[in-house]
């Protein structure tokens, strides 16, 4: 309803997960250029682990192959919120942002951490 609504691009993540295709359902509808795939991500061990739930419910699926999946159905962005990270005010977890960023050919945009301005300029 949102896109036929106007909006330019819709946000899915949770829905993403509970039925994977319905990026692709949405993506074949509408086009990936207004599909962003949202992923709550924190480091569990040496890999970093998708969450829901505001980073309470763990889903265990890795990030990086959950954002491949969801490029490969469709999604046209990704934005990539280090759960570790969100409300510190430490800045951008940069590795994972690469991490993902290195694995896909969408763009990314990165959330969680930005305490100041240079924060962001580290972002880019």
């Amino acid at each position: 309803r949102l896109l036929n609504a106007g909006a330019d691009k819709i946000s899915i993540n949770t829905s993403a997960i509970i039925n994977p295709e319905l990026v692709a359902e949405v993506s074949s509808r509408f086009g990936s250029q207004c599909i962003v795939v949202a992923i709550d991500a924190k480091k569990v061990g040496n890999q970093w682990e998708v969450f829901t739930h505001g980073g309470r419910k763990s889903t265990g699926l890795d990030a990086v192959e959950w954002a491949k999946r969801m490029v490969d159905l469709g999604a046209g962005e990704l934005l990539i919120t280090s759960m570790d990270r969100d409300g510190t005010k430490q800045g951008f977890d940069v590795a994972l942002t690469k991490l993902i960023s290195d694995a896909v050919e969408v763009p990314i945009i990165a959330s969680g951490g930005v305490g100041n301005l240079q924060h962001l300029v580290d972002g880019v």
